[in-house]
Order: C-alpha cells, then sequence, then structure tokens
C-alpha cells in the first residue's frame, strides 16, 4: 500500500511539472562599436530594425562608456539590420550589420564605424 501512495505522489508531481506553462522568451542583444583601430567608440547613435515592408520593429540607443548599447526584443526570432552613426547633423563615421536574435541568450554584433564619405555613404 505504502509503494501506491508514492507511485500515486510521484505521478500527481511530473502532472504538476508538466503543466506548469514555460515563460515566453526573450530576446535581448547588443551592439558593440569599434573604430578601425579596435577602440570602443562612446555617444554612437545606434538603430536596429527589419528591413521588411509593413513591419514594425525598431530600436534606437546610443552606446555608452563602454562602446555598447543594449535592447531586448519580446516579438519572437529575427534579423534586424543594424545602422551606426557617429556624429551630430552629419555624420563624421558610419558602419552597419546584421544580428539574428535568439531566445533567452544575449546575442552580440560588434559593428566597426569608418570615416563618413558622401560620395558613398555605405548603408543608408
Amino acid at each position: 500500500m505504502r509503494k501506491l501512495h508514492t507511485l500515486l505522489a510521484l505521478f500527481a508531481l511530473i502532472l504538476a511539472m508538466g503543466s506548469c506553462k514555460k515563460d515566453d522568451p526573450v530576446y535581448p542583444f547588443k551592439v558593440v562599436v569599434e573604430s578601425e583601430s579596435g577602440v570602443r567608440v562612446q555617444n554612437a547613435e545606434v538603430r536596429c530594425f527589419v528591413p521588411l515592408p509593413n513591419v514594425d520593429i525598431e530600436y534606437y540607443g546610443t552606446t555608452g562608456i563602454n562602446g555598447v548599447a543594449s535592447f531586448e526584443h519580446d516579438g519572437g526570432e529575427i534579423v534586424v539590420q543594424i545602422q551606426v552613426t557617429k556624429g551630430n547633423s552629419t555624420p563624421t563615421a558610419v558602419g552597419c550589420g546584421y544580428l539574428k536574435l535568439t531566445p533567452d541568450e544575449t546575442a552580440t554584433a560588434t559593428i566597426v564605424v569608418t570615416e563618413y564619405d558622401p560620395e558613398d555613404p555605405g548603408c543608408q
């Protein structure tokens, strides 16, 4: 009889654990901005977006003293395009790239900014 009670308790525990709803995943990501010489760039403007029509997913941020801007997406797995500019009205440096976001892991992209050339604006 004791074995039956233990077996029933174990079965109930397994059912209870299986019925727990898992939290929705989050998609944290960060953008590290560096110069061509490998120095981290602070106060760079970072824009991350999905370049598809009728998709309104966009994130904006500014790198801190460590050259990093951090974000968190909560709407599913996506690939974002990243545009980085440094400078006021006319950029002095630009860079770009792409990053695939993965659930519950911090995805990281390192973007190297180069001197802005109006004749070759790069990934605008």
